[in-house]
């Protein structure tokens, strides 16, 4: 429960108006708000929360955190007038996970943070109630938005953290004062706003800044960076525990043959098989992520590991859709949420290992792979290995800087250049054949997710 003089002490800020209570949420949109809600004012660059505090209002908010700058001239209702309400959610989220009884577990990573989240957040709901912030709301905006309407039954929280600059890994922690922080990977993403790979690593590093007391890091072993990972790792956390396939991992991931998507973990001497959904690489690090997590909570996941055989991949990150498009039957491996060099490498390889009986040819249709900077060129062309060493078939690059990949590729896989998403939507029913097996990957702007929808709504008879 908030009153005005608890939220006035925990922003630092100037109570207006008559005294207030609420037993309601946070709330930045009024879209969404509910009565006995407080909203907070948000600006950002395409909005100004302080045009909508007036409706707030009307729509049943109890109280108002705004800028000083910013205090509405009318008597709307009260107010709590900070410097910034950008850091007055921060602190709202800080107060909020500081009371809390709950394991915060902080997820972070160049690829692979949401699925592992699902992943986690499904093992750990067979032990206690769950809280989590959904969907990609893993900025600065959307962690401290879930964190300060953390409801007092959580016994975990699971903590997504995202970035594209130095800093904002450091204020997310900051808030969550994890007592397990994640790595999932570190690799080429966001190089924009960063000199190299290494300034990668040193913003993903930053979630071990405000971990508390005795805390646990969990780290990728097959990483070439985890001897550093761990150096700083070990100068905050109390434990290291590492996972991935290179012999030494504390929690060893082994593939079977038969059945293809089954994995057997090796978890400090103790054996744990899960007959996964998919058979996606990135899918078996989320698991033994998760199995790390769990031996750090002292947790037999011999309970959990229904969760994880359950869970299926998300849509536009993994998930296999078998269809029909224009009659004709495909299997449809939807990767089109985002993609930088170390998931498009993964998606490459999952690709090339779908196992299905109706495949008959292997299909990859992918666009650019965005911030990267200078070195996008370099990157892109990159992917020529694996997919010379894969079992993909035939490749079609969309985008201006998959250029720089289609003018390497041999003449035996090259399929077409699409200048964006449009041309290839205009070219699909061509390209398309019955027993295809079809990946989309590409970034987020590049709209491949219209191609994986086109491909979904035209269902018509299979051949």
């Amino acid at each position: 429960m908030w009153c005005a003089k608890s939220m006035g002490a925990a922003v630092r800020g100037l109570c207006l108006g008559k005294d207030w209570t609420s037993l309601g949420r946070i709330s930045i949109d009024t879209r969404t708000l509910r009565p006995g809600d407080i909203f907070v004012a948000i600006k950002g660059k395409n909005f100004d929360g302080h045009c909508f505090v007036p409706e707030a209002f009307s729509k049943g908010a109890v109280a108002a955190v705004v800028d000083e700058v910013s205090v509405p001239t009318a008597d709307c209702g009260p107010l709590v007038a900070v410097k910034d309400t950008l850091r007055a959610l921060h602190d709202i989220a800080t107060m909020r996970l500081r009371d809390t009884r709950a394991k915060v577990i902080a997820i972070t990573g160049s690829a692979g943070k949401t699925t592992t989240k699902y992943v986690l957040s499904g093992a750990l709901s067979k032990y206690g109630k769950v809280y989590y912030n959904e969907a990609n709301y893993n900025n600065l905006i959307g962690m401290p938005l879930y964190a300060a309407n953390l409801t007092e039954d959580a016994e975990f929280v699971v903590l997504e953290m995202g970035m594209n600059s130095p800093g904002e890994v450091d204020a997310l922690s900051r808030i969550a004062r994890p007592d397990v922080a994640v790595i999932t990977n570190v690799g080429p993403a966001h190089l924009e706003f960063f000199e190299s790979v290494e300034g990668v690593l040193a913003a993903k590093l930053e979630v071990f800044n405000h971990v508390k007391d005795g805390a646990i890091a969990v780290l990728n072993f097959d990483s070439e960076y985890y001897a550093k990972m761990r150096a700083v790792a070990e100068s905050y956390c109390a434990r290291i525990i590492s996972f991935g396939v290179g012999v030494g991992a504390d929690v060893q991931i082994f593939r079977r043959e038969e059945p293809s998507n089954s994995v057997t973990l090796r978890c400090f001497g103790e054996e744990l098989q899960c007959n996964l959904k998919s058979g996606a690489r990135h899918l078996a690090y989320s698991v033994a992520i998760t199995a790390a997590v769990g031996h750090a909570f002292s947790i037999d996941l011999t309970q959990a590991r229904g969760a994880m055989e359950e869970f299926v991949p998300l849509e536009g990150r993994g998930k296999v859709h078998v269809t029909a498009f224009k009659g004709r039957e495909i299997v449809l491996l939807d990767d089109a949420y985002n993609a930088n060099p170390l998931s498009m490498v993964a998606a490459i390889e999952n690709l090339s290992n779908l196992n299905h009986a109706r495949v008959l040819r292997r299909v990859a249709i992918l666009g650019d792979m965005l911030e990267l900077g200078s070195g996008s060129c370099h990157y892109h062309r990159g992917l020529l290995e694996r997919i010379m060493h894969s079992n993909i078939d035939v490749v079609y690059t969309v985008g201006s800087h998959m250029l720089a990949l289609y003018d390497v590729l041999p003449q035996h896989l090259r399929g077409g250049h699409f200048a964006d998403h449009g041309e290839a939507l205009a070219h699909l029913e061509r390209i398309i054949k019955p027993g295809d097996g079809v990946l989309v990957k590409g970034s987020f702007a590049t709209k491949l997710s219209l191609v994986v929808k086109h491909l979904l709504e035209c269902p018509e008879h299979a051949t």
